[in-house]
């Protein structure tokens, strides 16, 4: 008998990752114009003039003011905000030359969170933004 539940299991599952996945992409599809690249410096050490290493990750507009959302993997801890500098959102219609400057406001209350501004959002593409009540949840 339980030969017979394992097996309903194991075949039940690839439908189940299949709905998952499917959710995924309809999330995607929906909000993907809002996924931006963040550009950055980032200094060797507390001194200004010091080395510098450019950095790219993921982040997600999350209002119409330029409030762009990402992980703080790209920014522990350890390291003092002041060492980053030089930020640009580049959006999926632009380059990194044409990419937005933005300003760092902090990490979020969550400790995965850290949240850059555009400063001159008005100069952004007219770009759906997640809006987070509105958001599926649960995927």
């Amino acid at each position: 008998m339980k030969r017979w539940i394992l097996l309903a299991l194991f075949l039940a599952c690839p439908a189940l990752a299949d709905e998952r996945q499917e959710a995924v992409r309809q999330v995607f599809a929906s909000y993907k114009a809002a996924v931006v690249l963040v550009s950055f410096r980032l200094r060797q050490s507390d001194q200004p003039d010091s080395p510098a290493q450019t950095q790219r990750v993921p982040g997600v507009l999350v209002s119409d003011t330029g409030l762009v959302l990402v992980s703080s993997l790209a920014f522990p801890e350890q390291m003092p905000l002041g060492r980053y500098g030089d930020f640009r959102v580049i959006t999926s219609q632009g380059t990194e030359e044409e990419g937005h400057p933005a300003r760092l406001l902090g990490r979020g209350r969550c400790p995965y969170l850290v949240f850059l501004k555009v400063t001159e959002p008005k100069k952004l593409p007219e770009l759906p933004f997640v809006n987070f009540e509105e958001a599926p949840v649960g995927l």
